[in-house]
């Protein structure tokens, strides 16, 4: 029994977090990965990993807002981020575990912030560098 309260509370904080995070708007000026308005890092992480995986968190927010313009779907964009997460990790299993956490969250929960929609920030050079760097991973993992 305490096990499922403690899994209600956890789901719930990541959901209420997940509600907080940050939508794009199109604005005339970004900076790529630095631009909050953009990214916005782990936005729903309170540990120790939050910076570690800030990268992953970064590439991902943008796979989630200007992926459907290379055919990233959100599966690929959730896949990669967990293998960026775990390369990241470089073996360690405290860290591997926060990983999948962070991956289970935005995977449950993150539906609602992968757009469909092709957004103007999606054409700057700097997010087509990072588009064709996360397709070829994609198209590499379907080759498999």
């Amino acid at each position: 029994m305490d096990t499922w309260f403690l899994t209600v509370a956890v789901v719930s904080l990541l959901c209420a977090k997940l509600t907080e995070a940050l939508h794009v708007n199109q604005y005339d000026d970004y900076h790529c990965t630095k631009d909050k308005r953009l990214t916005n890092g782990c936005n729903f992480a309170f540990d120790d990993f939050r910076k570690k995986f800030t990268p992953a968190c970064n590439m991902h927010d943008i796979c989630y807002y200007c992926g459907v313009t290379t055919d990233i779907t959100r599966g690929d964009c959730d896949e990669v981020f967990y293998e960026h997460m775990m390369q990241t990790c470089n073996g360690n299993f405290g860290c591997e575990i926060h990983a999948f956490l962070y991956f289970s969250g935005t995977s449950i929960f993150g539906s609602s912030f992968y757009f469909d929609d092709q957004l103007q920030i999606c054409k700057r050079p700097c997010i087509q560098r990072v588009l064709t760097g996360l397709k070829k991973i994609v198209d590499n993992k379907r080759k498999r």
